[in-house]
C-alpha cells in the first residue's frame, strides 16, 4: 500500500511597501515578496531613496518568515527624510546653474 507524504506549512503574507525596498531569498533564491511567502524565507528591507529609518525603527534590516506563518518581527516603516536634498535639472538651463532644493519644501 502507498502511502503520500503531505507536508503541512503555513504561509507568511506577502510584504509591500511604497517607501522601502524588500527582496526575498528561499534557500539561495530570490523570490517574489509580493505573493504568499514559504517559511524560511529571508526579506531584506532598505529604504528607498529620498526615506530613512524612523527613530523607533529597530536596526534590524531583515526578517524571516517562521514555521507557523507570521513573521519573526513586524516590517518597519520608512519615513521622509526631512533634511534630504536633491540636484534639479532642467534641459533649458544653463550649464553652470545648479539648484538644491530640499525634499521638505516640496511637501
Amino acid at each position: 500500500m502507498a502511502h503520500s507524504m503531505f507536508i503541512s506549512a503555513e504561509i507568511c503574507p506577502p510584504l509591500n511597501s511604497t517607501n522601502v525596498y524588500i527582496s526575498c531569498n528561499y534557500r539561495g533564491e530570490e523570490v517574489s515578496c509580493s505573493e504568499p511567502i514559504l517559511p524560511g524565507t529571508q526579506a531584506t528591507l532598505t529604504c528607498k531613496p529620498f526615506y530613512r529609518f524612523s527613530v523607533t525603527t529597530l536596526s534590524n534590516s531583515w526578517m524571516k518568515c517562521l514555521d507557523s506563518g507570521i513573521w519573526d518581527i513586524n516590517m518597519f516603516d520608512c519615513v521622509p527624510g526631512e533634511n534630504d536634498l536633491f540636484i534639479f535639472h532642467s534641459s533649458d538651463m544653463r550649464r553652470e546653474q545648479k539648484c538644491l532644493y530640499k525634499l521638505s519644501e516640496f511637501r
